[in-house]
């Protein structure tokens, strides 16, 4: 975005956020405009990963125009919250209402290069907004586990886990309990988006730790049981507080009696960690 200057009547000037689009291939300035009912976009100025813009897909920014809108007396304001007055002098840009389109509404405040855009006809301010409800509708979010996928190829632990899910048939989800791990969104989009592996940094099990640890508890469990995120999470907890190698010997001596006690309240979280807490916990010897 940039600034124009533009001159009201007695000598009043206003300064609105403009914007430079290709409009059928040629280039033109506009003032995009918002109503008071847009999508807030995320200002990702202020975020922990640095927008290079030129490395993004491009994105096809929709607008309509604002007579739609002025003749149901709709305020319109700039990329800065100012209010465009209703009538501005000749030749300043025209004001186009910009349509909240998923995969641009983000950029539409931070973009400085010419963006690719469409006028799009509408016949009311009802009609661009039931368009811009489908549009958003049939979208498809970026789930966890697209980020995960987008993310390997710049992490060797999640190519491990993912190799480890592989070998013993189970969820990425699963495995990453066997690594200790549960990174979150914004790690996976770090290490997506930067091209380093920050999840080493939250110091994982090795393979070699995992492996154990599976066997272990597929050997007494069951592999059905081993496989079962939910039972995962609640032993890898116990390990992370107790210490790996405690915990192991204390589930390979585990009783065949405290085994099934532990798989008939396995159906709930809360009480298999009580459980567990019984059987394991309680008896891990403590430093003196």
């Amino acid at each position: 975005m940039k600034t124009s200057t533009i001159k009201l009547e007695n000598e009043v000037s206003i300064e609105l956020a403009s914007l430079d689009v290709l409009i059928n291939g040629e280039q033109q300035e506009i003032i995009p405009a918002f109503t008071e009912k847009s999508v807030q976009s995320k200002d990702l100025t202020k975020g922990d990963i640095a927008i290079d813009e030129d490395k993004l897909l491009p994105s096809l920014f929709c607008f309509a125009d604002a007579s739609p809108y002025r003749a149901k007396d709709v305020a319109l304001f700039d990329a800065n919250n100012t209010e465009i007055p209703q009538e501005l002098p000749e030749g300043t840009p025209p004001v186009l209402v910009y349509l909240d389109k998923p995969d641009s509404v983000n950029l539409i405040r931070f973009v400085n290069n010419p963006v690719r855009a469409e006028i799009i006809h509408v016949d009311s301010v009802e009609d661009a907004m039931r368009r811009i409800a489908l549009s958003s509708y049939v979208v498809k979010p970026m789930t966890k586990a697209n980020w995960r996928n987008l993310a390997m190829g710049a992490s060797d632990t999640l190519q491990k886990i993912t190799d480890f899910a592989i070998e013993h048939k189970i969820s990425a989800k699963t495995a990453q309990c066997y690594f200790g791990l549960n990174p979150s969104v914004s790690c996976l989009q770090k290490t997506a988006i930067l091209g380093e592996d920050i999840i080493a940094g939250e110091n994982p099990r090795d393979t070699e730790s995992a492996q154990i640890l599976y066997q272990t508890i597929a050997g007494k469990f069951g592999a059905k049981f081993a496989r079962q995120t939910r039972n995962i999470k609640v032993f890898n907890a116990c390990v992370n507080e107790n210490g790996f190698d405690a915990v192991i010997l204390k589930l390979q001596a585990l009783t065949d009696d405290a085994v099934k006690e532990l798989k008939d309240a396995s159906m709930d979280s809360e009480t298999l960690s009580f459980k567990l807490s019984k059987f394991i916990i309680d008896k891990v010897e403590q430093p003196a």
